[in-house]
């Protein structure tokens, strides 16, 4: 089976490039939730490292507290709350 779109970091990247410009008012459809189940199982151990590194970041970039301080300010009041609770999930 081939991609169907994006990788989850393209996405993230793109969002943030577009918040970097001024983008306000983030509804959970501007977020690029990164799609669940991870993949992250890898074979070698130089693979284990690059695993080991992408946990870490998506922990301090799914972190709720991590995310909100980033964005909070950004988020449209009326989503806020499901918005941290995707947030929740994926971290």
């Amino acid at each position: 089976p081939g991609k169907t779109g994006p990788s989850n970091e393209t996405r993230w990247l793109e969002f943030q490039s577009k918040v970097d410009a001024g983008l306000e008012n983030l509804t959970a459809k501007d977020i690029p939730f990164p799609a669940l189940p991870l993949n992250l199982s890898y074979k070698t151990q130089r693979d284990e490292e690059k695993r080991r590194n992408l946990v870490r970041l998506l922990q301090l970039r799914w972190h709720p507290d991590k995310f909100m301080q980033s964005y909070g300010r950004l988020l449209v009041e009326s989503e806020k709350e499901a918005i941290l609770k995707r947030v929740k999930e994926v971290s």
